[in-house]
């Protein structure tokens, strides 16, 4: 694919998928990391040279640093070298979320410059339970759900490992059906969240888990009954 710009000719040679599912934690957090959030928003317009993705970035880092009525000192701080954004470039492509889509040749130059482009138009986090941080939470509050549901449901006694069992079944069959709805209808969810933020995709999961949940909570009945125990 060729693309003509202002300055050069750029020859794409790569086409974002629709949705990546994320399922190493360590990207999920880069996903999210303040540095690295800008270049995955800004890349959403489409494949950018480093000179260009800079401009854009730090364009993003003062808007939203006015947004949030951060004095000018500290935006400055905030802005970032070519140099620096090549070097987050290079940590993005390790994992995957960027990657080299073209060259960028300029009129009259015989040099190239590297284009950059998302590898897909969506990331989707599918963590595994057991290996992220919700069941290790899970554990460190466990006491205090069985506390809170005893006093909602004072005449029941509850058993604390059953609880924690059903909890566990719970999430795993929440995360398990919102992954595959997202996986399925790829395309069309890609295009809804477009302008999304990665922290306002993951209230659309959250929303999006709990109905699921309800729309199912009749699959839980017998686990809840077995839970209860008339006081």
């Amino acid at each position: 694919m060729v693309v003509i710009n202002m300055s050069c000719q750029n020859f794409i040679e790569f086409e974002p998928v629709a949705l990546k599912t994320i399922t190493d934690e360590k990207v999920y957090k880069m996903l999210s990391d303040p540095v690295y959030e800008p270049i995955i928003v800004v890349l959403r317009e489409g494949p950018l040279t480093v000179s260009e993705l800079t401009k854009k970035y730090n364009a993003f880092i003062e808007k939203r640093g006015t947004d949030l009525g951060l004095a000018p000192e500290v935006l400055k701080k905030e802005k970032k070298s070519e140099m620096t954004i090549y070097r987050y470039l290079k940590d993005l492509k390790k994992f995957k979320l960027v990657i080299e889509a073209g060259r960028c040749i300029e009129p009259g130059k015989r040099s190239t410059k590297a284009i950059y482009s998302r590898t897909a138009r969506m990331f989707y986090p599918k963590l595994s339970f057991k290996d992220f941080e919700d069941s290790k939470k899970l554990d460190k509050h466990i006491d205090i759900l069985l506390e809170l549901i005893i006093m909602y449901k004072t005449d029941q006694k509850l058993s604390k490992s059953c609880l924690r069992a059903l909890l566990e079944k719970i999430m795993i069959f929440r995360d398990t059906e919102a992954a595959s709805m997202f996986e399925k209808n790829s395309e069309a969810i890609s295009a809804l969240t477009k302008d999304q933020s990665f922290e306002e995709m993951g209230e659309v999961l959250a929303n999006s888990g709990s109905l699921i949940l309800m729309l199912n909570a009749h699959l839980f009945d017998e686990d809840l009954k077995q839970c209860f125990k008339k006081g």
